[in-house]
Protein backbone atom coordinates (compact mmCIF):
# COMPACT_ATOMS: atom_id res chain seq x y z
CA UNK A 1 0.00 0.00 0.00
CA UNK A 2 1.36 3.47 -0.86
CA UNK A 3 1.41 6.39 0.99
CA UNK A 4 -1.41 8.10 -0.18
CA UNK A 5 -3.63 5.02 -0.60
CA UNK A 6 -2.67 4.93 3.78
CA UNK A 7 -3.27 7.99 4.57
CA UNK A 8 -6.61 8.22 2.12
CA UNK A 9 -7.57 4.99 4.10
CA UNK A 10 -6.81 6.52 7.35
CA UNK A 11 -8.79 9.60 6.51
CA UNK A 12 -12.10 7.50 5.22
CA UNK A 13 -12.22 5.67 8.27
CA UNK A 14 -11.83 9.16 11.12
CA UNK A 15 -14.40 10.24 8.36
CA UNK A 16 -16.71 7.22 8.73
CA UNK A 17 -16.43 7.04 12.52
CA UNK A 18 -17.36 11.19 12.25
CA UNK A 19 -20.51 10.57 10.18
CA UNK A 20 -21.45 8.05 12.60
CA UNK A 21 -21.35 10.25 15.47
CA UNK A 22 -23.24 13.20 13.35
CA UNK A 23 -25.88 11.04 12.55
CA UNK A 24 -25.83 9.92 16.09
CA UNK A 25 -26.27 13.80 16.93
CA UNK A 26 -29.17 14.16 14.72
CA UNK A 27 -31.20 11.16 15.83
CA UNK A 28 -30.60 12.49 19.43
CA UNK A 29 -31.48 16.39 18.58
CA UNK A 30 -34.56 15.19 16.72
CA UNK A 31 -35.82 13.04 20.08
CA UNK A 32 -34.90 16.20 22.04
CA UNK A 33 -37.11 18.19 19.59
CA UNK A 34 -39.62 15.88 19.40
CA UNK A 35 -40.26 15.75 24.01
CA UNK A 36 -40.15 19.56 23.96
CA UNK A 37 -41.89 20.43 20.73
CA UNK A 38 -44.96 21.91 22.48
CA UNK A 39 -44.79 25.25 24.35
CA UNK A 40 -43.05 25.89 27.81
CA UNK A 41 -46.25 25.43 29.56
CA UNK A 42 -46.35 21.91 28.01
CA UNK A 43 -42.88 21.02 29.38
CA UNK A 44 -43.17 22.35 32.63
CA UNK A 45 -46.74 20.36 33.04
CA UNK A 46 -46.20 16.99 31.27
CA UNK A 47 -41.95 16.40 30.87
CA UNK A 48 -41.19 18.18 33.90
CA UNK A 49 -43.84 16.34 36.47
CA UNK A 50 -43.21 13.20 34.80
CA UNK A 51 -40.24 11.28 36.12
CA UNK A 52 -40.22 8.94 32.74
CA UNK A 53 -40.37 11.79 30.43
CA UNK A 54 -37.93 13.81 32.13
CA UNK A 55 -35.52 10.94 32.66
CA UNK A 56 -35.22 10.26 28.59
CA UNK A 57 -35.38 13.96 28.23
CA UNK A 58 -32.43 14.37 30.43
CA UNK A 59 -30.80 10.98 29.01
CA UNK A 60 -31.27 11.83 25.46
CA UNK A 61 -29.23 15.68 26.25
CA UNK A 62 -26.55 14.08 28.21
CA UNK A 63 -25.90 11.88 25.78
CA UNK A 64 -26.33 14.72 22.78
CA UNK A 65 -23.50 16.60 25.09
CA UNK A 66 -21.45 13.62 25.50
CA UNK A 67 -21.49 13.32 21.68
CA UNK A 68 -20.62 16.80 20.44
CA UNK A 69 -17.71 16.80 23.01
CA UNK A 70 -16.20 13.65 20.62
CA UNK A 71 -15.95 16.37 17.94
CA UNK A 72 -15.44 19.79 19.79
CA UNK A 73 -14.35 19.43 23.25
CA UNK A 74 -10.41 19.01 23.36
CA UNK A 75 -8.66 16.96 26.28
CA UNK A 76 -7.35 18.04 29.08
CA UNK A 77 -8.87 21.56 28.20
CA UNK A 78 -10.30 21.97 31.85
CA UNK A 79 -8.45 20.30 34.05
CA UNK A 80 -4.64 19.99 34.01
CA UNK A 81 -4.29 23.55 32.78
CA UNK A 82 -0.48 22.88 32.48
CA UNK A 83 -1.06 19.73 29.99
CA UNK A 84 -1.58 21.25 26.44
CA UNK A 85 -4.89 20.64 25.49
CA UNK A 86 -5.01 17.15 22.58
CA UNK A 87 -7.68 17.05 20.82
CA UNK A 88 -10.42 14.15 20.77
CA UNK A 89 -9.83 11.43 18.42
CA UNK A 90 -12.12 12.70 16.14
CA UNK A 91 -12.10 15.86 16.79
CA UNK A 92 -13.82 18.28 13.74
CA UNK A 93 -11.33 20.94 13.68
CA UNK A 94 -8.11 18.63 13.66
CA UNK A 95 -9.56 16.26 11.04
CA UNK A 96 -10.15 19.58 8.93
CA UNK A 97 -6.35 20.27 9.30
CA UNK A 98 -5.24 17.25 8.63
CA UNK A 99 -7.41 17.42 5.72
CA UNK A 100 -5.40 20.78 4.69
CA UNK A 101 -1.85 19.37 6.29
CA UNK A 102 -2.69 16.03 3.62
CA UNK A 103 -4.71 17.47 0.73
CA UNK A 104 -2.16 16.33 -1.90
CA UNK A 105 -2.19 12.80 -0.41
CA UNK A 106 -5.57 12.48 -0.12
CA UNK A 107 -7.16 10.92 -2.72
CA UNK A 108 -10.89 12.61 -2.78
CA UNK A 109 -13.89 11.74 -4.81
CA UNK A 110 -14.66 15.16 -5.00
CA UNK A 111 -12.41 17.37 -3.03
CA UNK A 112 -13.19 20.53 -1.03
CA UNK A 113 -12.01 23.51 -1.40
CA UNK A 114 -9.33 25.66 0.54
CA UNK A 115 -12.15 28.07 1.19
CA UNK A 116 -14.63 25.28 2.42
CA UNK A 117 -12.47 24.18 4.61
CA UNK A 118 -11.25 27.18 5.89
CA UNK A 119 -15.10 28.51 6.45
CA UNK A 120 -15.25 25.19 8.42
CA UNK A 121 -12.00 26.28 10.60
CA UNK A 122 -13.65 29.63 11.60
CA UNK A 123 -17.66 28.70 12.19
CA UNK A 124 -15.37 25.91 14.89
CA UNK A 125 -13.21 28.53 15.98
CA UNK A 126 -16.72 30.98 16.50
CA UNK A 127 -18.59 27.89 18.44
CA UNK A 128 -15.55 27.06 20.53
CA UNK A 129 -15.33 30.85 21.85
CA UNK A 130 -19.41 30.96 22.47
CA UNK A 131 -20.32 31.27 25.81
CA UNK A 132 -22.90 28.76 24.94
CA UNK A 133 -19.89 26.00 24.28
CA UNK A 134 -18.36 26.89 27.65
CA UNK A 135 -22.06 25.86 29.34
CA UNK A 136 -21.89 22.60 27.47
CA UNK A 137 -18.04 22.18 28.47
CA UNK A 138 -18.88 22.69 32.41
CA UNK A 139 -21.75 20.03 31.81
CA UNK A 140 -19.78 17.38 30.24
CA UNK A 141 -16.49 18.06 32.09
CA UNK A 142 -18.29 18.40 35.40
CA UNK A 143 -21.65 16.33 35.26
CA UNK A 144 -21.69 13.87 32.64
CA UNK A 145 -17.96 12.89 32.09
CA UNK A 146 -16.70 13.05 35.44
CA UNK A 147 -17.94 13.48 38.91
CA UNK A 148 -16.04 16.94 40.12
CA UNK A 149 -16.00 17.36 43.44
CA UNK A 150 -16.52 21.15 43.27
CA UNK A 151 -20.05 20.33 40.91
CA UNK A 152 -21.72 22.52 42.78
CA UNK A 153 -19.92 25.81 42.20
CA UNK A 154 -21.32 25.53 38.95
CA UNK A 155 -24.85 27.22 37.67
CA UNK A 156 -26.51 24.67 35.52
CA UNK A 157 -29.55 24.60 33.58
CA UNK A 158 -30.88 21.37 31.82
CA UNK A 159 -33.21 23.61 29.56
CA UNK A 160 -32.36 23.81 25.80
CA UNK A 161 -32.38 27.27 25.57
CA UNK A 162 -29.29 27.56 27.45
CA UNK A 163 -27.50 25.75 25.47
CA UNK A 164 -27.90 27.60 22.45
CA UNK A 165 -24.95 25.38 20.96
CA UNK A 166 -27.44 22.80 20.29
CA UNK A 167 -29.88 25.02 17.98
CA UNK A 168 -32.46 22.43 18.22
Amino acid sequence: MTKKEKITEKTRKEFSEIERILIDIDRLRMQIKFITKKDESYFNSVIEKSAFFYGIYRDSLKLLIIQLAKLLVNKFDYENKSTKPRPEDFNLEQFILNLKLNFKSIAFKKPPTKEQLDSCIVTLDKISESESFNKFKILRNKFYSHTAKNRSDFEVSYKLDSLSLIHI
